[in-house]
């Protein structure tokens, strides 16, 4: 009996930090970022304009989309970031035909990735960073 609650104890003390270091981290960033436009919800077209907050304009922000129908992330074109902090690109929800009509998307803006990005790279999950927004979902037009 005392075994196994050795043992109950020790797995308790490795994973609860486990599950603290596997979240997205989005409410303990230390750069505050935010998706203005699209809001959740919202109907996209092919090449979608997406605006937003960055609490430090000097900060490397990047946009990521993820169709719901798969696991792949794709890291879009660069924001253009102005000194007052906003910024403003313009991304893909999915490719150019009809295929894609009617598909659901989540995006998310990062700021100060941990690894280094570039535009159409494709990621497994939210890539690590200083600062991310909330989850934006938007269907394709």
């Amino acid at each position: 009996m005392r075994i196994s609650w050795a043992v109950y104890c020790l797995v308790l003390t490795f994973m609860l930090p486990m599950t603290v270091l596997a979240g997205d981290g989005a409410q303990d960033s230390i750069v505050s970022l935010e998706i203005i436009n699209p809001i959740n919800g919202d109907l996209g077209e092919w090449r979608t304009k997406v605006t937003g907050t960055v609490s430090k304009p000097v900060a490397e922000v990047w946009v990521v989309v993820r169709p719901v129908e798969t696991r792949d992330f794709w890291v879009q074109p660069k924001p253009t970031i102005k000194p007052n902090g906003t910024w403003e690109t313009f991304i893909y929800l999915g490719g150019a035909g009809a295929a894609h009509v009617g598909k659901v998307f989540e995006l998310r803006a990062i700021a100060n990735p941990v690894d280094s990005l570039k535009e159409a790279l494709v990621l497994p999950g939210w890539p690590r960073a200083e600062g991310k927004s909330d989850v934006i979902r938007v269907a394709r037009r």
